[in-house]
């Protein structure tokens, strides 16, 4: 009984730090303070220890970067037309960056080692895509875009292998 209430309690403890962590996430995307947020991308911040205590590889983590590194570009590319993006190119912009949500729920569904990762990227969706004005959108999504880019740097350290 007593090995079953100190599992409980991890699970409990791991929740609630990945909900501070989904929490801190939100702010950084929203504020952009680094103040006290630069703890989530130090060594003993969540993102550190999120690839080997969920045995995540650096391959399961690229395939969303490469597609945030395929939004960021599609960003570009609709900029340099028009500094001021219309409204249309904005939507798919937007629609775009939605679609990672079923891809992660599909990922986490078939490897319950993404769940933290689709977490983060359910967050950042909501939290980005509920930004109107398309400047504070690209300004949002390129401080996910920034943590996104901590997690694949900790994940290729703490692998050690090339990928």
């Amino acid at each position: 009984m007593e090995n079953w209430n100190n599992r409980k309690n991890e699970r409990e403890r791991t929740n609630i730090d990945q909900g501070n962590m989904l929490t801190d996430i939100r702010n950084y995307i929203i504020n952009g303070d680094l103040g006290k947020d630069l703890i989530l991308f130090s060594e003993r911040g969540p993102f550190s220890k999120l690839s080997i205590s969920n045995n995540i590889t650096t391959s399961q983590i690229r395939k969303f970067y490469s597609e945030i590194l395929n939004i960021e570009d599609l960003a570009h590319i609709y900029a340099s037309k028009n500094p001021k993006i219309n409204q249309e190119d904005f939507e798919k912009l937007r629609i775009r960056f939605a679609l990672l949500e079923p891809i992660a729920h599909y990922s986490a569904m078939r490897q319950s080692n993404m769940e933290t990762i689709k977490r983060i990227i359910v967050e950042a969706i909501k939290t980005i895509n509920s930004e109107n004005d398309h400047q504070k959108w690209l300004e949002k999504f390129e401080r996910f875009k920034q943590i996104f880019e901590v997690i694949v740097a900790y994940s290729k350290e703490r692998s050690g292998k090339n990928e």
